[in-house]
């Protein structure tokens, strides 16, 4: 068998080639102007890293939609206004040879009372935090079919906004959580951003803890596909 080093580049299963076998995951940087743009700030810091060896960095959450953001200093990005900022961000994060994907973000309940007391988020669960979250109102499905272009239209990688399986779905219409609407959820919105991606953009699923019990119903899913097939 081969040894591998950290130094030997790597070959992504999208095609992607990384220079090292060094990634810097998504930390968030709170960094964003007065008009939540990208600015000198994060072309310095990534430049930075990305000379200081990073074969891949993944970005802070950048939000699809100014009312609701992760936390203050979020970057927003909604329309075209701020592509020439977001140029010079990728160039500086690239100039060291690393790859930098960008981490679409929606924060839902996640979002806190400092920046909007009732959040959209997919149901009107509360996360219970040290008092830092507000009581949030459940999206409708127009809220939801909204949501859906906002983030395919920006996206590299994607959104954090989930039907979790970890109490956020108490919903009873269409968009109730159920092991065949979380899995439809996730290929409505693969399909959307594919649809308005270049076919060479590279995209992604973040994974946390929820996503295991995910994962256990998409395989349940395909299952009870096989059978009925």
């Amino acid at each position: 068998m081969t040894k591998r080093s950290y130094s030997d580049h790597l070959e992504l299963p999208c095609g992607v080639r990384l220079k090292n076998r060094f990634a810097r995951s998504a930390m968030t940087e709170a960094l964003a102007d007065v008009h939540d743009a990208p600015n000198k700030a994060h072309q310095t810091l990534y430049e930075r890293w990305s000379y200081g060896g990073m074969a891949m960095q993944m970005t802070g959450n950048v939000m699809v939609d100014k009312r609701y953001l992760e936390r203050p200093g979020n970057v927003v990005v909604q329309d075209e206004s701020v592509l020439n900022v977001l140029q010079d961000w990728a160039r500086a994060a690239k100039s060291g040879g690393s790859q930098v994907w960008m981490q679409i973000s929606h924060p839902g309940r996640q979002c806190p009372i400092v920046v909007h007391t009732r959040p959209l988020s997919p149901s009107a669960e509360k996360l219970r935090i040290l008092g830092l979250f507000g009581k949030p109102t459940a999206m409708t499905s127009e809220d939801i079919q909204d949501a859906i272009p906002l983030r395919a239209n920006n996206s590299e990688t994607f959104d954090r906004l989930k039907f979790t399986l970890e109490g956020a779905g108490e919903r009873t219409d269409g968009h109730a959580l159920t092991d065949t609407t979380f899995i439809g959820c996730r290929v409505r919105r693969h399909f959307a951003r594919r649809h308005t991606c270049p076919r060479r953009s590279r995209t992604g699923s973040p994974h946390g803890r929820a996503d295991a019990h995910a994962e256990a119903a998409q395989l349940h899913c395909e299952i009870q596909t096989a059978h009925s097939g």
